[in-house]
């Protein structure tokens, strides 16, 4: 083996700060007034960028097999894709997007489970 990658991909179905800012790879600002003293308008933007910054992240994913549980802990990621936004009058949004692990001193994440796979 020349190398290893851990990647995830997920769907987030929530319209928030995080979510977007995540998948757009840009921050949410207030627009400001043009009078002579500059004032918040309670409206805010997010300018979409051809070139996105990209920034670090940490992710932590939990699932659960019925009682067994599992979670996965990745220190350090990024965002290596992000697919179409599915908008639909009946749903919530959702915005998908894979998220590639970075090494760390040798290591991609850990994987942790309360389910008794080590045994003798």
């Amino acid at each position: 083996m020349t190398s290893a990658s851990f990647s995830i991909k997920a769907t987030l179905i929530e319209t928030n700060e995080i979510t977007t800012e995540l998948f757009f790879g840009a921050q949410w600002v207030e627009v400001m007034s043009e009078d002579p003293t500059p004032v918040g308008t309670g409206v805010f933007k997010l300018d979409l960028s051809s070139t996105p910054d990209l920034k670090e992240l940490s992710l932590v994913v939990d699932w659960n097999q019925g009682a067994i549980r599992y979670r996965c802990v990745i220190p350090r990621a990024m965002i290596s894709d992000r697919g179409a936004i599915q908008l639909n009058r009946t749903e919530p949004g959702k915005y998908e997007l894979t998220l590639e692990a970075l090494d760390l001193n040798g290591s991609l994440g850990t994987v942790y489970t309360n389910d008794d796979i080590a045994t003798d």
